[in-house]
């Protein structure tokens, strides 16, 4: 009985912390028809990202996959760690006729600062 009553407080430890570190990053905003692509690899996505964000690793798109329900004529945001795979993302999109494309550069460049950390 122990073990099951530690089992469930560990657990409901684990997810209270897991949503209150959810909670506590903000990203931008952006407007809705913006699309924001993620092009980092799985395990960063996997570590957090935008909750708006439609996730394609930059390779795929370079091998010209993942990004066929995306809107050339709508604005298109790429990020990435730090800003160097979103780049070779972003051009290649272009190339295929995207519009208007940004690179927005890292993650971390989407998170808004808490008050006091600006």
């Amino acid at each position: 009985m122990k073990k099951i009553l530690y089992s469930f407080v560990t657990l409901a430890l684990l997810v209270s912390a897991s949503l209150f570190a959810e909670e506590a990053i903000k990203y931008q905003v952006f407007e809705s028809d913006v699309q924001i692509v993620d092009v980092r690899s799985d395990a960063e996505w996997n570590d957090g990202h935008h909750p708006d964000a439609l996730h394609v690793p930059h390779t795929t798109i370079l091998e010209g996959k993942g990004f066929f329900e995306l809107d050339k004529n709508k604005p298109v945001v790429v990020y990435c760690r730090s800003g160097g795979r979103a780049e070779r993302a972003k051009d290649f999109l272009e190339a295929q006729g995207f519009t208007n494309v940004t690179n927005l550069g890292g993650i971390s460049d989407l998170i808004v600062p808490k008050k006091g950390e600006e």
